[in-house]
């Protein structure tokens, strides 16, 4: 029998789960933050004195490649290791002694990484390039656009944005190690367990216990909770777990 068969193994189970997660969510926040705020003091630092009215000047300051090789060098080393440290503890739980970090799983990794760093400069890029356009239209000076995008960074992208992002891409690279750990244990059955967060969905709660085969969809089409090949509204600030 899988333990988490077993109501109230699975309570304990995402009771632990959830502080476990807060605990990393909070280191990963303090990375993203930081990240966010040194991109802030590059821009500011590419801008110099702004004077130009040329609505693409954001394209002078915003290096796009630079910034994603950057936010990868940050952001995936510790997304890698909290996947290995969840594939550890899940094939502990299984009864095995040692998950095997493979490069397929490293790749699959990477990839997500790669592809979410990239949205998240792709959107900041496009706030940006408003703030530009509209400081252009409204005949604003130079100190106008500096004062805007500091608002940009401190009101919406380090307090709102920082938490989506990070319990999100959290989310991912965690259960992608459950899921490679019970692979790995030979255990052929994954069950869903919800675990009540801030923003519960109704048919997450609905599956809690729902159990199929390991290489198996769940009744909702992931293959584990936070599966990026769902869609946005599955996995944005999900925190259910295998």
């Amino acid at each position: 029998m899988h333990p988490l068969q077993n109501p109230k193994v699975r309570a304990k189970y995402y009771e632990e789960f959830l502080q476990k997660s807060i605990i990393i969510e909070s280191k990963f926040k303090k990375i993203l933050k930081k990240y966010f705020n040194d991109q802030l003091q590059r821009l500011r630092e590419n801008l110099g004195e702004p004077s130009s009215k040329r609505k693409n000047l954001v394209d002078d300051i915003f290096y796009f490649e630079n910034e994603n090789k950057i936010g990868l060098d940050i952001l995936f080393p510790f997304l890698l290791e909290i996947l290995r440290e969840s594939g550890q503890d899940t094939v502990e739980f299984a009864g095995l002694s040692t998950f095997k970090l493979t490069s397929t799983i490293e790749a699959t990794l990477r990839e997500r990484a790669e592809f979410f760093i990239n949205k998240m400069n792709e959107t900041t890029f496009e706030k940006l390039q408003t703030i530009f356009i509209d400081n252009l239209n409204n005949a604003g000076g130079g100190k106008d656009l500096i004062r805007k995008i500091e608002n940009l960074y401190e009101n919406t992208i380090t307090k709102s944005r920082a938490g989506t992002i990070a319990r999100t891409e959290l989310q991912v690279a965690i259960q992608q190690g459950k899921f490679a750990g019970y692979k790995q244990s030979g255990i052929s059955i994954k069950i869903w367990v919800h675990t009540y967060s801030q923003q519960p969905r109704n048919w997450h709660e609905e599956m809690d216990g729902e159990e199929v085969s390991i290489d198996s969809v769940f009744s909702n089409g992931l293959r584990f909770p936070g599966d990026p090949q769902g869609p946005a509204e599955e996995i944005i600030n999900c925190n259910c777990t295998i």
